[in-house]
């Protein structure tokens, strides 16, 4: 790292990416586990590189500097190596700062997430500017996002099979082009039922159950919508709209004509699919909502939806996509104009496990 890049970080307040240490020791056993952990967390942050500086007081940050002899490049890749599983991938050099030595540790943006510590299992993550275990949904949510689990076809143990709406499920395989068996075999080779494989015993799997029940918030009261209107002044006519997804499409978009004409409505209705394919639904304290201003549509999502997907018009979930898109024959809800789609805006929100998006 050049000294004008370090110029630039400096002046920063520690957080999720950035973390402060006054000085460096790597000879027990509790300060290599220190720096794992440390690494560890930062690397399982969403976002671009994150940094541990050595040699400046965090709270004061005043530059200390340290002995560059204890900063041994060498024996921190080791450390860093034998002990995160999946190692993180990092970088450690010397920087003279008028005078004195800063240790600095880059941690580059990781796609093997989550990375755990191999002595004791844990996984963690920075909160603001502290270390902290992730909760079960984290970890379960980032094994998501990376491929390793498929949360959609995972079994819903206390739904049922009646919960199913089969006239819909019948329309889908129609519109799929299949016949339609009403057997539980294709049901379960489709992902909408899963069979456990010592008991045999079948369960509506949460894809199934979002997509074809007819009341998935029974189960799952936060895949409710909330639309706040505040149109007509600072206190907010307040909808709840439930449902599966595809009636939540068409209650949310209807909703939202009835309240102003749009001009773009075929981005508002792709954008509210987005959110309703690719929230994180395992953040079970959190609904998706919708703000209506005079000026503006906000929308607040939970999980973080990568911004350049928008662009693109790629999606990370294609098991749910691609099951909307058949229903979507009219072209409504997944086929915006590119051009407008351009000019919504989109903020992540790493540290509150949210996205939000802003039309005009």
């Amino acid at each position: 790292m050049d000294v004008k890049k370090l110029k630039l970080l400096l002046p920063k307040p520690e957080g999720p990416k950035l973390d402060y240490k006054e000085d460096i020791s790597l000879n027990t056993e509790s300060e290599k586990k220190e720096l794992a952990r440390d690494v560890c967390a930062i690397a399982n942050i969403f976002g671009g590189r994150g940094y541990i500086i050595y040699g400046v007081e965090d709270k004061t940050k005043k530059i200390v500097g340290i002995n560059k002899d204890d900063f041994n490049e060498e024996k921190i890749q080791q450390i860093i190596s034998t002990r995160l599983d999946p190692p993180a991938t990092v970088s450690a050099e010397l920087v003279n700062y008028h005078g004195k030595y800063l240790g600095i540790i880059t941690i580059y943006s990781s796609n093997n997430k989550p990375h755990q510590l191999k002595e004791n299992g844990a996984f963690y993550i920075r909160r603001g500017s502290t270390t902290d275990f992730m909760h079960k949904e984290e970890i379960a949510y980032m094994l998501q996002e990376y491929g390793l689990i498929h949360i959609e076809q995972t079994p819903v143990f206390n739904a049922q099979i009646s919960d199913y709406d089969f006239k819909l499920i019948e329309k889908y395989f129609n519109l799929s082009g299949l016949n339609y068996q009403k057997d539980e075999v294709q049901l379960i080779s489709s992902g909408f039922l899963y069979q456990d494989r010592e008991t045999k015993k079948i369960y509506p799997t949460l894809g199934g159950i979002l997509l074809f029940s007819k009341n998935p918030q029974i189960y799952f009261p936060h895949t409710s919508v909330l639309i706040k209107d505040f149109t007509s002044g600072s206190d907010a006519n307040i909808r709840v709209c439930t449902g599966n997804i595809l009636s939540q499409l068409y209650t949310i978009s209807e909703t939202l004509s009835s309240i102003k004409k749009y001009d773009n409505m075929d981005v508002i209705n792709f954008c509210i699919s987005k959110a309703l394919i690719e929230r994180n639904y395992l953040n079970i304290n959190r609904c998706i909502e919708v703000l209506v201003y005079k000026d503006k549509i906000e929308m607040i999502i939970p999980g973080l939806l990568d911004k350049n997907n928008f662009r693109k018009l790629e999606f990370k979930n294609l098991w749910m996509y691609f099951k909307l898109m058949i229903f979507d024959v009219d072209k409504k809800f997944l086929y915006p104009n590119i051009k407008k789609l351009k000019k919504i805006k989109v903020f992540e929100g790493p540290s509150q496990d949210i996205t939000k998006i802003i039309i005009r």
